[in-house]
């Protein structure tokens, strides 16, 4: 199935902060004791910024990690149709790092605006590593 930029777009209505963006028991602190004790107006605000971290994630694996090792490979020698498979690869992975920090961005304009991480902070040094682990 070949997908297109349509597959990986947004929705065009907003993202209703009044709901929980993602099931509860996902979250870190939901089996602790004191997450039950928390209103629900803070259990969602929690759930909330623990799905924009959540995305996050995905977007340093997606982007950082998959690029870095996608275009490593894709650099050297390879069989026409595996280089066209991974190429194909690496194209929807760079969709799915647009969409979700689309989703951030839309979700939180107060938190990225004008950068893609709000809570992940990727040391210099390590991100040399991962390049480096890369090649």
């Amino acid at each position: 199935m070949r997908r297109t930029l349509e597959t990986y777009a947004l929705p065009r209505r907003g993202v209703d902060r009044t709901r929980f963006y993602i099931p509860e028991r996902l979250t870190q602190l939901y089996l602790t004791p004191g997450y039950a004790s928390l209103s629900e107006e803070k259990r969602r605000r929690y759930n909330q910024l623990f799905a924009l971290f959540f995305n996050e994630m995905f977007v340093f694996f997606e982007d950082v990690l998959a690029e870095t090792v996608l275009g490593a490979l894709l650099a050297g020698p390879l069989p026409k149709d595996l280089a066209e498979r991974l190429a194909a690869f690496r194209w929807e992975e760079q969709r799915h790092t647009e969409m979700f920090r689309a989703l951030n961005l839309r979700a939180a304009p107060e938190l990225y605006g004008g950068r893609h991480f709000h809570f992940l902070r990727v040391p210099r040094a390590a991100r040399a590593v991962l390049d480096a682990a890369a090649r």
